[in-house]
């Protein structure tokens, strides 16, 4: 399992890595099909309730589509860590915060999975990073482990509908493969881990039941995870 959870790792790895020059202006095709990406993202900030001074984990970063929403929650007196598993991407990040003047965005290239948090972490964002992840429920529980009590995650990801019919499941899928999709991840549910880890958790569907907001608040402690 471990080895096989690490070819997948390297498969994404060297996918984003060939995709982080086009990633940006590749994305804003979606809309074509009326997949409103800007709008999903700006939900997906909304839901974390970020407060000036805040400190935020953008897990999965990018090239940094989410910073300038995050940046606009946490202001200048806050702090935000982009982590990504794709080094060009970060490169992408660091020019897109340079190019803003943003001097309080740190970037790390690390496994969320095996990611050493800052301390005292009020929200952890995630677009997109979860559900191509194999072992995406650690990645969750090292989260809700490094948040503050009362801090939340939410996660922005694409699914394939239960309720969809074969044929376009398929069509999805191989829609989506340049980003990572594949029969098997395509239709993971990271969500349906929150419970463990939190409280309170919300589900809700964009896209048709394609694209899912969820938010875990209130992290459990690793004991109380583990009971």
């Amino acid at each position: 399992m471990a080895e096989a959870g690490g070819d997948e790792k390297g498969r994404i790895r060297a996918l984003y890595r060939r995709r982080a020059r086009d990633y940006d202006w590749s994305l804003p095709l979606w809309r074509l099909g009326g997949f409103r990406e800007t709008a999903y993202r700006q939900a997906l900030v909304a839901a974390l309730g970020l407060r000036p001074g805040d400190t935020v984990v953008d897990l999965g970063c990018g090239t940094g589509r989410n910073f300038p929403l995050l940046e606009g929650a946490v202001g200048p007196s806050g702090s935000l860590l982009g982590v990504d598993f794709s080094g060009p991407m970060l490169e992408r990040a660091r020019q897109r915060a340079d190019r803003a003047g943003w001097s309080n965005i740190s970037l790390m290239e690390a496994d969320a999975a095996e990611l050493d948090y800052p301390d005292a972490v009020n929200g952890v964002a995630a677009a997109f990073a979860f559900g191509a992840m194999p072992d995406y429920e650690a990645a969750i529980a090292r989260a809700a482990a490094a948040l503050a009590p009362g801090g939340r995650l939410a996660m922005l990801e694409l699914t394939t509908p239960e309720r969809w019919p074969d044929w376009l499941a398929d069509l999805g899928i191989r829609l989506m493969a340049p980003y990572g999709a594949t029969q098997e991840n395509a239709r993971n549910k990271p969500w349906q881990a929150l419970p463990a880890y939190f409280d309170r958790v919300s589900v809700s569907e964009r896209y048709f039941g394609a694209a899912v907001l969820a938010v875990g608040e209130g992290p459990r402690s690793p004991a109380e995870a583990e009971a």
